[in-house]
């Protein structure tokens, strides 16, 4: 059984990865991760339509 769930960074801000837009606030891809609750393996991932933005 997996399940998803979303990955938080320094200062609970979610975790995201650059895309090169630098603003005052951060742009960026959310990275998010699927647990296996079996074998506690742990897949970071970005959503289909995120890899899109990554361009």
């Amino acid at each position: 059984m997996e399940k998803l769930y979303r990955v938080l960074s320094y200062g609970n801000q979610y975790l995201k990865i650059d895309v090169g837009k630098p603003t005052f606030f951060a742009h960026g891809v959310e990275v998010k991760a699927k647990v296996n609750k079996e074998t506690g393996e742990v897949t970071l991932f970005i959503s289909q339509e995120d890899l899109k933005k990554l361009g």
